[in-house]
């Protein structure tokens, strides 16, 4: 079924707002039920000038609107999972190939480039941030979700309250409850947060992080085992000398501590993440070199 629609009569009752003005309000799209100050003539001048579209049935949306917010108006339901992290300004390691929505189970909208998942209707266009979070549970790989939430409660947007209540009913099995469980707000990159649960998944021993006293080393960002560092770089790493002269006095300070380094990228976690697990398992079963004892 359509959604609500306005019945166009009385136009003295209705205070004509401007067409355009209305639907930016409304995040550049809506449905017609939403636009219950702006008349229909109005609209109709609007489409005829090109300056708005009606891209289906009681819906009419500005031309540079952002494709998935058109596609939660289109089946009148809200941006979820990656869609709404991205919206929320959460870290994902690639952006959503399509909008993932939310609409009710008994709606019949669909949407042909969209996802669509017939769950409870949020009342807004994006769903709030814990329920962004679990539904990546469902629809993104584990470490990815992880990194999704470990990037919320990062920012402050969740805390470990907010985690624990949906999750406290659910079976440890379930993806969401294995999504709290790895969660961590002291993770300090999405990088991070991916490798960190791919090595635990793989039963390995993985400390966050490490603050060695030495001032050339500071915060590394995985220490495996106790002795293997995992440092991993993103897209502006070495963006200068200065930067990297330090890091290089790091592997020197690490390797006089007694342990090892290996270094990754941005494009290792993205494209070959199971090449750098396998990696970093191997390394660990040739077992700690004599200088690392």
């Amino acid at each position: 079924m359509d959604g609500p629609t306005l019945t166009w009569t009385r136009w003295s009752t209705l205070r004509d707002v401007d067409v355009l003005q209305a639907l930016e309000r409304l995040g550049g799209a809506g449905r017609s039920g939403e636009l219950t100050h702006t008349s229909r003539r109005a609209l109709l001048r609007a489409v005829e000038r090109g300056e708005v579209v009606r891209p289906a049935r009681g819906v009419f949306a500005l031309p540079r609107c952002d494709r998935d917010h058109l596609a939660a108006v289109l089946v009148d339901g809200a941006l979820t999972c990656a869609s709404a992290a991205r919206a929320h300004g959460l870290e994902l390691l690639e952006p959503p190939g399509a909008p993932h929505v939310r609409c009710p189970r008994g709606s019949r909208l669909t949407h042909p480039r969209a996802v669509v998942h017939r769950r409870r209707p949020a009342g807004a266009r994006v769903v709030d941030v814990l329920t962004a979070v679990l539904d990546c549970a469902r629809c993104l790989s584990l470490p990815e979700a992880v990194a999704v939430c470990d990037s919320a409660l990062r920012r402050g947007l969740l805390d470990a309250d907010d985690l624990a209540a949906p999750v406290g009913r659910l079976h440890r099995a379930d993806p969401r409850a294995r999504l709290v469980a790895h969660a961590d707000a002291r993770s300090d990159s999405l990088l991070e947060s991916i490798v960190r649960v791919e090595l635990r998944e793989r039963g390995l021993r993985v400390e966050l992080e490490l603050q060695v006293a030495h001032d050339e080393v500071g915060r590394v960002d995985l220490l495996v085992d106790g002795w293997l560092v995992v440092e991993l770089d993103g897209y502006a790493f070495h963006a200068d000398r200065a930067a990297f002269r330090l890091d290089r006095r790091r592997g020197v300070e690490l390797a006089r501590q007694g342990r090892v380094v290996l270094r990754s990228t941005y494009e290792d976690v993205l494209r070959r993440r199971e090449w750098l697990v396998d990696a970093v398992v191997d390394v660990l079963a040739a077992g700690r070199p004599p200088f690392a004892a």
